[in-house]
């Protein structure tokens, strides 16, 4: 499948949006670092191979919970917080 920047940074925002997440955080949690997306609106250049990567890793974010997507350090409680 060819997938286009544009269509890739759509993806973005749209996974942003179903899991209440910046975008920003979306490129993070798909491997890609926090600048990801905003390599993306730059119009820089990604290997065909990464773009496919982050498509697939997107369709898995979308297809899983929103607690389960929301794994990592991005949802540890923060220092002081309460349950």
């Amino acid at each position: 499948m060819d997938i286009t920047t544009e269509q890739l940074r759509a993806e973005v925002e749209a996974t942003a949006t179903a899991l209440g997440i910046t975008a920003s955080t979306v490129g993070r949690r798909v491997g890609q670092g926090g600048r990801f997306y905003a390599r993306l609106c730059e119009g820089k250049r990604m290997w065909p191979e990464t773009m496919e990567s982050v498509h697939r890793k997107l369709q898995e974010m979308r297809a899983a919970s929103p607690r389960e997507a929301s794994h990592g350090r991005d949802s540890a409680p923060r220092k002081g917080a309460t349950a």
